[in-house]
């Protein structure tokens, strides 16, 4: 299964129409993971810019994508990944 951890934070707003995108997705997990919050998360992952998607097949990282991008963007991506 392939997951994303979307990281945000409340003051961007790149990150809040982001995630009217991510709503749009099927057949992925996706855990949000607020910067201001889980501080230690950004940084485990290397995050430095606002929004950042990393994505995990079978736990592993396969992607990092960072900005703003569409919903049939990303599910192209989540698709190729399912084959």
């Amino acid at each position: 299964m392939v997951q994303i951890k979307e990281f945000y934070s409340d003051d961007c707003i790149n990150c809040r129409l982001m995630k009217k995108e991510l709503d749009k997705l099927t057949n992925v997990q996706i855990d949000y993971i607020n910067v201001d919050v889980e501080p230690e998360n950004a940084v485990a992952f290397h995050v430095d810019i606002l929004p950042t998607m990393v994505i995990l097949k079978n736990m592993e990282i396969v992607d990092t994508i960072t900005g703003m991008h569409s919903a049939e963007e990303i599910q192209g991506i989540i698709d190729a990944l399912d084959k």
